[in-house]
């Protein structure tokens, strides 16, 4: 029997202890909860009849009271969640002489990464500009909010206090800094609040050029140790956002502005790794050997093909070494931010760009013969190389080439 049809049975002078009143609203009872599960309506009450709970009338339930207790338990449970959630967003407090330092460990510094271009890192080191450079990198992981700018006492706590997790050095050397990178890598405004530079402008001040090569995801954990290791790091970078292609000494070091000696000090305590390159050349001939050794002076040598590589087993040939190959294990990013940055740098760069860059050795070598050959085409002047599968026995590379014309 349904609700509506209880009701209608029930007579005006029925009295609350009659066996068939009970009975209708019992039936009427259990189907307004059948209709409820149905439909997901949540209960607020107790399921029993107020008859049911207690005879006597003052241990009634309240169910208004029951209602909003329930009604606010839910409401605190809500707004706990929602707690929790921002919780998990880092925020910057401002600074208080009673303030904890912050929970985040070195070892979460250390899985962080900040990604930097190898172009603009080179120049850094050509001008000397690293100690600054780092200051800036790692202001830009700490404002993880992404503002652009951070408050000076802010900068402070977390650069020389001893509990924070991105400790370098004291207030007096952060102070000397600050100083130094005014103009340059970001601007100290009246309400001592430090605004950062974009990495185009940065680029533009630092006069590096064009960005080249690969953005590079740069760890935490290699600015926070002493400067020859972010030295090393800056350094290391540029393999990273390049491919592993021939480049000699003396081009590193107009790049960068980094001696030879220098170079091989970084690579040990970057863990780069090189591998040496060989280019096999024309048949063995007198002027051929001659040729060769004209233009590459001692780097020339004769070559003997025991194992067939090349063609028949015991062919002679003219080779020649080329400069070592570097690889540095970084994360790479897209090179969508580069061309952002670079459309940027061209509104501000009213000169042309300057000078020494990887590019004209980048344009000698190539993956396969097709691409060498179809560069050759176009500049029949130079030597143009392309990789082969084929190792040495100490693991170099070997690499063919198609000579350039003679005129």
């Amino acid at each position: 029997m349904g609700f509506v049809q209880a009701v209608e049975t029930m007579q005006p002078d029925a009295g609350v202890n009659s066996p068939e009143l009970s009975e209708a609203l019992r039936q009427a009872q259990a189907r307004l909860l059948q209709l409820r599960a149905e439909r997901g309506i949540e209960v607020k009450a107790s399921v029993l009849p107020p008859w049911e709970t207690a005879e006597d009338a003052t241990r009634a339930p309240n169910w208004l009271l029951l209602n909003a207790q329930k009604d606010l338990q839910r409401r605190r449970a809500s707004s706990s969640r929602s707690a929790t959630n921002l919780a998990c967003v880092p925020a910057d407090p401002p600074p208080s002489p009673t303030a904890e330092p912050e929970s985040t460990s070195a070892t979460t510094c250390a899985t962080k990464t900040v990604t930097v271009h190898p172009t603009i890192l080179l120049a850094m080191l050509k001008q000397h500009q690293e100690a600054p450079g780092r200051v800036w990198l790692l202001l830009r992981a700490i404002d993880h909010d992404g503002r652009g700018w951070l408050d000076v006492e802010d900068i402070r706590r977390h650069l020389t206090e001893n509990g924070s997790p991105y400790h370098i050095f004291g207030w007096r050397r952060l102070r000397q800094l600050l100083a130094q990178g005014e103009g340059s890598y970001w601007h100290r405004d009246e309400q001592d609040r430090l605004w950062l530079y974009g990495a185009h402008r940065i680029a533009y001040k630092l006069d590096s050029g064009r960005l080249q090569g690969f953005p590079v995801e740069l760890p935490i954990s290699a600015l926070l140790g002493g400067i020859q290791a972010v030295r090393a790091a800056f350094y290391a970078i540029f393999h990273g956002g390049r491919d592993s292609k021939p480049i000699s000494r003396e081009t590193l070091e107009s790049l960068s502005g980094i001696p030879g000696r220098t170079q091989l000090e970084y690579d040990r305590v970057a863990r780069v790794e090189r591998t040496h390159n060989i280019a096999i050349g024309e048949r063995h001939t007198a002027e051929n050997a001659q040729e060769r050794a004209w233009r590459h002076g001692r780097a020339a040598f004769h070559f003997i093909d025991t194992e067939g590589r090349q063609g028949r087993a015991g062919q002679e040939y003219v080779a020649w070494h080329l400069p070592n190959s570097y690889r540095a294990d970084y994360p790479r990013r897209s090179r969508g931010s580069r061309k952002r940055l670079n459309r940027k740098l061209a509104d501000l760069v009213k000169k042309g760009i300057p000078g020494n860059d990887d590019r004209a050795v980048e344009k000698l070598f190539f993956p396969n013969g097709a691409l060498a050959a179809k560069w050759y085409n176009r500049s029949p002047e130079q030597d143009a190389y392309w990789r082969q599968e084929e190792r040495t026995r100490t693991g170099g590379k070997l690499w063919r080439v198609i000579s350039r014309m003679q005129r």
